[in-house]
């Protein structure tokens, strides 16, 4: 049985244990964004060679959730900005004199399943150190970071890298 913008494609099943464990493909609708589908053996349908019918548990229902949405991310810092005029044009200008004080945020559109050491493992930084900060909120949705060892006044360049499938790409300077 099959519930869900899902179908099982019958041609694929192969026998990976004889008796015991088998493999089918599953078709997830390519017109649905995001969703579930539950596939779960219906009872009655296999037997055994002693004829004893197969009694369907827990562990017989499979859920399958998709989510094929955009991630989103606001990256910002607690680095205090400024509006200063260079040659007459406004511009904001992010800067500190404190760099122990720098505190990075990622804060995603949707819950993700990186760890914080995957998502800290997927920014790159020109100086300095990234360790983790530990808060409530972090886990699925906001990640916190402080960036140490800073050496000397410098423009700090921290990007966010794509390498990882559902984190999106983007950078963002902070002047020092």
């Amino acid at each position: 049985m099959l519930a869900g913008p899902s179908q099982v494609d019958a041609s694929s099943l192969q026998i990976i244990t004889p008796g015991v464990k088998y493999s089918l493909e599953v078709i997830i609708s390519s017109k649905v964004t995001y969703w579930r589908a539950v596939i779960t053996i219906v009872e009655n349908t296999c037997i055994d060679q002693a004829r004893n019918h197969f009694i369907r548990t827990n562990d017989s229902t499979l859920n399958i959730h998709f989510d094929r949405r955009p991630v989103k991310v606001d990256f910002w810092t607690s680095v205090p900005t400024y509006e200063l005029k260079v040659n007459g044009i406004p511009r904001t200008v992010v800067a500190t004199s404190k760099p122990g004080d720098l505190v990075v945020f990622l804060d995603f559109s949707i819950p993700i399943r990186n760890s914080t050491e995957q998502v800290m493992n997927a920014l790159h930084v020109n100086s300095g150190v990234l360790t983790p900060l530990n808060c409530r909120s972090n886990g699925t949705r906001r990640f916190r970071f402080n960036l140490k060892n800073i050496s000397r006044p410098d423009i700090i360049r921290i990007e966010l890298q794509a390498r990882h499938s559902c984190l999106s790409c983007c950078s963002y300077h902070i002047p020092l």
